[in-house]
């Protein structure tokens, strides 16, 4: 194996491991505020459910890189479709894209070059 894929490979495993896991820490900490009231409508709860999906994804795409990938992105994309947002909101959601992006590629490269798992 290249040197180029084990380093796209890892790129995307510890940039979807930094995502998930940011993510995890904001939903722990805002669920365990004293204050919180969690998601009140289905949207929220619809968005919450999306996000929450996608971290997951990212790390299922450890073991089966197109199939997590897809989910996240896929996942993300009707966040984006329906939570409005602005400049800054679409810049989170691409960085959030980032890993499965990784992981497309990742998954591509290794097939041309007769590394598929």
């Amino acid at each position: 194996m290249s040197v180029f894929l084990v380093v796209l490979r890892w790129a995307a495993r510890l940039s979807g491991l930094l995502i998930a896991g940011g993510f995890a820490l904001l939903a722990i900490g805002e669920m365990s505020s004293p204050g919180a009231a969690g998601p009140a409508t289905l949207l929220e709860w619809a968005g919450m459910i999306l996000v929450t999906v996608s971290c997951a994804s990212l790390l299922i795409a450890w073991r089966w890189e197109l199939v997590g990938s897809i989910v996240s992105l896929t996942c993300l994309a009707a966040f984006a479709i329906l939570i409005p947002g602005g400049y800054a909101f679409h810049m989170v959601l691409l960085a959030m894209a980032a890993p499965g992006v990784l992981y497309v590629l990742d998954w591509a490269m290794s097939r041309q070059h007769g590394l598929a798992r």
